[in-house]
């Protein structure tokens, strides 16, 4: 009887033993390209270029020419964090597809109201296209340099 226990409890450890090697050698799962996106956009970005789809009105266009080289868009989490000559605004922003180097994503200023984008990494630059009305077109977000 206690040979037969003895066995049993063996057999049950090698069991578990060959279970825990067989569970540790499964391939882990794919990386979730969303949660991918979000960890590259992670940090701080500089304006470098933007060209609106129809020409602004003079108040936008003067904005924007200030905000060339100028503006810093920091990505942390879900937020985003936008600095720059008369302009200081947080919000929240979300992606909402990702495949390879390119995704989709939803920026929400303060009040909640939402700016659809598509973007693209190319090297430390970020191609972008702003799908909102009054500032639709194409720009370019370069990596800032961190300072040690």
């Amino acid at each position: 009887m206690q040979r037969r226990l003895g066995r049993g409890l063996v057999v049950a450890a090698l069991l578990a033993v060959a279970g825990t090697i067989a569970c540790a050698s499964k391939p882990a799962p794919p990386p979730n390209p969303t949660a991918q996106t979000v960890r590259k956009l992670d940090g701080q970005w500089r304006l470098v270029s933007f060209s609106p789809e129809k020409p602004l009105e003079q108040p936008f266009q003067g904005l924007l020419d200030a905000q060339l080289k100028a503006l810093t868009v920091s990505f942390r989490g879900d937020q985003y964090f936008a600095a720059g000559p008369g302009v200081n605004l947080q919000g929240r922003y979300q992606v909402t597809s990702a495949v390879g180097e390119t995704f989709e994503a939803t920026l929400f200023d303060p009040d909640g109201v939402a700016y659809p984008i598509a973007g693209r990494f190319r090297g430390t630059e970020l191609d972008f296209q702003s799908q909102n009305e009054r500032w639709r077109g194409s720009g370019v977000l370069a990596r800032a340099a961190t300072t040690p």
